[in-house]
């Protein structure tokens, strides 16, 4: 990993690792108490379909389409998916010892999941953001959600082809 000061200013400011970790904390939001806690291993994959804007323009809209469905319409989306969930490891490495070493995030080797008494914090973030800062928000959150209509971890994984 390239030290902070020698990394490139569009570096710095996209992958910076709170902004990552505030992503990863809207991922892991989008569960209720009732609900499976989103893998560790999920939360790898927050970055690589959310930071790049054709990735997250691509999502459905809601979560009643199926991500298997989806996927044998996108083809494209999970032969890429792979090399840009390989390229940013090390970014969401970063963002989640960021996020779990500030009480941000509460991670475990089995699940992720968001610390609830951060959220008037991140909705004051959000509300500041840009739109685009904005849209990575709000698809992170519903990436949670779907993943977690999609069943389990396993599953989610095996249909996208990632393996932890």
């Amino acid at each position: 990993m390239t030290t902070w000061i020698n990394r490139s200013i569009e570096e710095r400011a996209l992958l910076n690792p709170a902004f990552c970790a505030a992503l990863i904390w809207n991922f892991a939001s989008s569960t209720a108490d009732n609900q499976r806690a989103l893998s560790f291993a999920e939360a790898f994959l927050v970055l690589p379909i959310v930071l790049p804007r054709s990735s997250r323009d691509a999502l459905p809209r809601s979560t009643r389409t199926s991500l298997a469905s989806w996927l044998d319409e996108n083809p494209s989306f999970q032969a890429t998916l792979v090399a840009r969930s390989r390229a940013m490891v090390p970014f969401t490495k970063e963002a989640l010892i960021f996020g779990g070493t500030r009480e941000f995030l509460h991670l475990s080797p089995d699940e992720i999941r968001a610390n609830a008494a951060m959220k008037r914090r991140v909705n004051a973030a959000i509300r500041h953001s840009s739109n685009e800062t904005q849209a990575c928000y709000k698809r992170a959150t519903f990436l949670g959600s779907w993943f977690i209509e999609t069943g389990g971890a396993n599953t989610v994984m095996a249909l996208l082809g990632v393996r932890p």
